[in-house]
């Protein structure tokens, strides 16, 4: 099974540019548009084959601080905290 455990993109309807995937740090950077309302927002992405997160996809999120997702990849016992950061 693979091991990988990466974010391959990720995206909001909101955002002003496109995310940085810092994938040495485990960083996502993402900005939105002026006025967006960060407490509540839905990202999109994809991950490394056969990973899973936590918190699911579609969930929707409070970003006002960062918030950390957790990627397991499909070998079920590799896990990589990410932290995303929305400005």
């Amino acid at each position: 099974p693979n091991t990988a455990t990466d974010f391959l993109s990720f995206s909001m309807a909101e955002q002003e540019e496109a995310a940085t995937v810092d994938a040495n740090n485990h960083t996502i950077a993402i900005t939105v548009l002026n006025g967006t309302d960060v407490s509540s927002l839905t990202a999109s992405y994809t991950l490394s084959t056969g990973a899973t997160v936590d918190p699911l996809p579609s969930t929707t999120q409070d970003y006002t601080n960062p918030v950390v997702y957790t990627v397991t990849a499909q070998d079920g016992t590799t896990e990589q905290d990410w932290t995303v950061t929305v400005t």
